[in-house]
């Protein structure tokens, strides 16, 4: 079942042809300052998005709405929960 979320992203300026490529040429992008623009994009809240996203970590945040953020913060606890300081993720098979 699909999680359909309006959420905009703060992203550099050099993630630009990565936001194009995920959501279309044709997404209204708002400049933040030099360096950053940001957009408001519908996605689906889903391990794809998420997968995407943690891909693009050091260029892409998102900054709303806030059970996003949330959820993203979850997910976070979750991985550092299972591959955290001296943990290999096989205990948690």
């Amino acid at each position: 079942m699909a999680d359909m979320q309006n959420v905009t992203l703060l992203c550099r300026n050099d993630y630009e042809g990565y936001v194009t490529d995920r959501f279309g040429s044709d997404v209204e992008k708002k400049e933040v300052d030099g360096e950053h623009f940001e957009v408001t994009v519908e996605v689906d809240l889903d391990q794809i998005f998420v997968g995407w996203l943690s891909g693009l970590v050091e260029g892409i945040r998102v900054m709303g709405p806030a059970k996003v953020v949330d959820r993203l913060r979850e997910v976070a606890a979750a991985l550092d929960g299972v591959y955290g300081r001296g943990q290999t993720g096989r205990e948690h098979l």
